[in-house]
């Protein structure tokens, strides 16, 4: 018996589809895996398959990628989730789907099993597709529209299960970087969070330095390439000077010059629970780094990555 079908880059005509996903319904082992990717479904095929997810109750992966998946085969899909309680992965990357089907996935979301995983990343055009939701939620090549956004962040907001959140390249527009970054950073079980590349500023920096300050679940904070500068810097540093979760952090690449790590190296003395601060690609001379190098022990050395 397989536990994996995988109907990757195939066309099917409607009869094709139809006697598949009737032999699915009846086949009598569990199936596990289901791949769809590059088989551009159409809205018939799409309620055929997903009469067998209404009804199998052991499928723990789904990949819907590169689809074109219109409207009608997004509520097709989630009527065939509705009483889904063993998906963990499903992949709807590179969809196209629109702010209408992108906020029927939101407002399902509270009902289908909890989101460990959230990743958001290598933006494209508005109104494209929400993927990866359940344990890993992507928005891989994404960006989406402000509506489906709050939507999507306030299930979250419900969510106890989410550890890892990833919202890299530039992947939200500032009024939902501020949203997500204030909503995520408080999630209850939220341990590494991902926010390289979005050019954030030492302005929204300092929103999320706040937040670290009473933060008790996060251990891995990924700022690199964001603009930080020595003032987000400095908020930083004072924060992690209460923090005493976080053992990860990394700034490369925020035009920090000596002024800014300068606020980290009190922090280090008092902070023990902190192992790793990485300034790699920083506006640091070889001059400043050996004056850095000078003031900390030999101890702290490895605590820091200056290159």
């Amino acid at each position: 018996p397989f536990t994996t079908v995988n109907f990757e880059n195939n066309t099917f005509h409607n009869l094709a589809a139809r006697s598949l996903a009737g032999a699915l319904m009846h086949y009598d082992s569990r199936i596990s895996v289901l791949n769809f990717q590059n088989t551009h479904l159409n809205d018939r095929q799409m309620e055929w398959f997903s009469c067998e997810l209404s009804t199998d109750r052991t499928i723990v992966n789904i990949n819907l990628r590169n689809n074109s998946l219109t409207d009608k085969c997004v509520e097709r899909l989630v009527y065939g989730l509705r009483c889904n309680t063993t998906l963990v992965q499903l992949n709807l990357d590179g969809n196209h789907i629109s702010e209408k089907a992108a906020k029927r996935i939101a407002e399902a979301l509270g009902q289908i099993t909890p989101i460990v995983g959230l990743n958001f990343e290598k933006t494209a055009n508005d109104n494209q597709a929400l993927s990866e939701m359940l344990s890993t939620l992507s928005l891989g090549d994404e960006q989406i529209c402000v509506r489906p956004t709050k939507q999507l962040i306030n299930a979250l907001g419900k969510n106890t299960a989410l550890t890892m959140a990833k919202l890299t390249k530039d992947s939200l527009k500032d009024q939902k970087k501020r949203i997500f970054a204030d909503r995520l950073i408080n999630l209850q079980a939220l341990t590494t969070m991902n926010f390289q590349r979005n050019r954030i500023g030492a302005k929204l920096t300092k929103r999320l330095a706040f937040a670290l300050r009473t933060n008790t679940t996060i251990i891995t904070l990924e700022l690199g390439w964001n603009r930080i500068d020595n003032d987000g810097a400095d908020s930083l540093a004072r924060a992690l000077s209460i923090n005493k979760t976080l053992v990860t952090l990394n700034l490369q690449n925020n035009n920090i010059g000596l002024q800014g790590v300068q606020c980290f190296l009190d922090t280090l003395k008092t902070n023990q629970v902190l192992k790793m601060l990485n300034f790699e690609g920083n506006i640091l001379t070889p001059e400043r780094k050996q004056h850095i190098l000078d003031q900390i022990t030999s101890d702290d050395i490895s605590r820091i990555k200056l290159e």
